[in-house]
């Protein structure tokens, strides 16, 4: 007990060390998290919304399949390749303005005409994936979806805890031993052998559920063929 008690205070003075003449290091740490947090679930209404009946964190075109980060530098074949996806509009208005042919305009790739070509290039903050979605926006969504996890599974153990807690602790007694054994062989367990345990069990059940649904519309799909009159409710129930 000593040992840990020393420990634990050597560990509190090098955290005082570090932060305590810095309250300023302190005061921007917490601000970069609340901001992190702050912007994963208050932009998680609009990324989950969207005009074409699909969510905003997963649109994408495959034309825009590998686009870089809008801030770094492009080499002359990305640049050539962002060129083509610029609206043939904005490439006649900048031809027009530079006495330039289009086709010439997308091939520059250096001056002022390539800087004006750039404004038009498709933007992503952190680029697109292989099939053309924001990773920003879906870095934001993940975000938001890993801590809603996290945030979620530390209530329900502070919740479940002190309820058990609370209960072996009143009745007291053999009640209390036996209460306490099981959370001792809880404890003897692996962490990792319980997360397998539990990834395996949901995949059992995802793919159960997964294949019910199939089966469902299959049957949906074919009493349709059969009977058209219910193809209204077969197009209700696949909502």
């Amino acid at each position: 007990m000593r040992w840990r008690t020393v420990i634990g205070g050597r560990r509190r003075e090098t955290a005082r060390a570090r932060f305590g003449g810095r309250p300023l290091a302190i005061y921007a740490s917490v601000g970069v998290l609340l901001a992190i947090v702050s912007a994963c679930f208050l932009s998680l209404p609009w990324m989950l919304g969207g005009s074409d009946g699909g969510p905003r964190y997963n649109a994408g075109q495959i034309e825009h399949a590998r686009i870089p980060p809008m801030w770094i530098p492009l080499d002359v074949e990305t640049f050539q390749r962002l060129n083509q996806l610029v609206p043939s509009d904005a490439v006649e208005r900048i031809a027009a303005a530079e006495g330039m042919e289009p086709e010439a305009v997308m091939l520059v790739t250096e001056g002022a005409v390539a800087d004006r070509l750039r404004a038009e290039h498709p933007k992503f903050l952190l680029g697109a994936d292989a099939l053309g979605r924001s990773v920003f926006r879906r870095a934001l969504v993940g975000g938001a979806v890993s801590l809603g996890v996290g945030i979620g599974a530390s209530l329900i153990s502070v919740v479940v805890g002190s309820l058990y807690g609370a209960v072996a602790g009143l009745a007291g007694g053999r009640v209390d031993a036996v209460m306490m054994r099981v959370v001792d062989v809880l404890y003897g367990l692996p962490y990792v052998l319980l997360v397998v345990l539990i990834a395996v069990a949901s995949d059992a059940a995802i793919d159960d559920h997964v294949g019910r649904s199939r089966e469902r519309e299959a049957w949906l799909e074919r009493q349709a063929a059969v009977d058209p009159a219910n193809r209204f409710y077969w197009r209700y129930e696949r909502r």
